[in-house]
Parts: structure tokens; C-alpha cells; sequence
């Protein structure tokens, strides 16, 4: 599905963007509207530009972060997961849950 083309500018463009600014960008949308595309685009500059090992691409759902997955991007699996994999992952996979009170 093709974009409007004032969207398909503002996307293309992300990558090029100020990163002393931020380097965290969200895209949210309807399915359908090239999110997967898009965010698949970028993780494929990044690397380029930064390298794999510096490149992590995360979502909120295992749905949205298997299809990313499944896009042969050039990094590794373990850096492609849901924002609570890649925390779970960083806190050394913890074997008891953690009981706040």
C-alpha cells in the first residue's frame, strides 16, 4: 500500500535526521500502512551507518517483533524482541520473579 506522499517524506527522512536531538523514534499507524516497511528500512541505514552491534529494534508486542524477525534484517535475532524481552534480557534472564508490594 502506497503512502501520501507528504508521509512517505516525513518516514524517508528519519534517518537522516538530527540524532544529537534523540536517537529513539516511534512510528505508529494502522495496519497496513507500511510501519513494518518502513521500520525495516531504517534498521538496515542504522546498521549500515552504526554498525550491527550498536542497532536494537524493539516493539510491544511479539507480533509486530516476530514479523520484524522475520524480515532478515542485518542484525541479530537476540536484538530484535519486545521492549520486555530486551529488559528481561538485561537484568541477566532472572530465574524468580521480582513481587513488588
Amino acid at each position: 500500500m502506497s503512502n501520501h506522499p507528504d508521509v512517505e517524506e516525513g518516514l524517508s527522512g528519519i534517518g537522516h535526521r538530527d540524532h544529537s536531538l534523540t536517537t529513539e523514534y516511534r512510528i505508529f499507524g494502522p495496519p497496513g500502512t507500511g510501519k513494518t516497511t518502513n521500520v525495516t528500512t531504517q534498521v538496515r541505514r542504522a546498521v549500515e551507518r552504526f554498525g550491527e552491534d550498536s542497532v536494537l529494534a524493539t516493539s510491544f508486542s511479539r507480533a509486530a517483533a516476530a514479523e520484524l524477525a522475520g524480515n532478515d534484517l542485518p542484525v541479530s535475532p537476540d536484538r530484535i524482541g519486545t521492549l520486555h524481552s530486551h529488559c528481561w534480557h538485561a537484568l541477566s534472564r532472572p530465574k524468580k520473579s521480582l513481587k513488588f508490594a
